[in-house]
């Protein structure tokens, strides 16, 4: 099951949301999930809350024949790393571009 996991700071920093959307009702076994790391209260917000390596770990229950395509601060990848190893996710399945 494809899991695409999109972490921003704010509401704002977030881009393509509705695409992202259609994307997910089109192909019922990918799911979308965007989660911001430091939600103002003031900005109209239901979904993900946290870190994205601490929302990986709270939605995934199971890690097994999975892969990894990760893009990101180095902080963010090597937390997420930790989180899906500790999962399950061998080190040969996991790929990432730090930026």
């Amino acid at each position: 099951m494809p899991i695409f996991f999109f972490g921003a700071r704010t509401v704002k920093d977030l881009y393509l949301l509705t695409e992202w959307r259609e994307i997910e009702k089109k192909y019922p076994n990918f799911h979308f999930i965007p989660a911001l790391s430091e939600h103002d209260p003031s900005d109209s917000w239901e979904g993900e809350q946290g870190y994205i390596a601490d929302v990986v770990k709270r939605t995934v229950s199971r890690f097994e024949n999975m892969e990894a395509f990760l893009c990101g601060p180095p902080i963010m990848i090597e937390t997420t790393i930790d989180v899906i190893s500790k999962g399950g996710i061998k080190g040969s399945d996991i790929l990432y571009d730090e930026f």
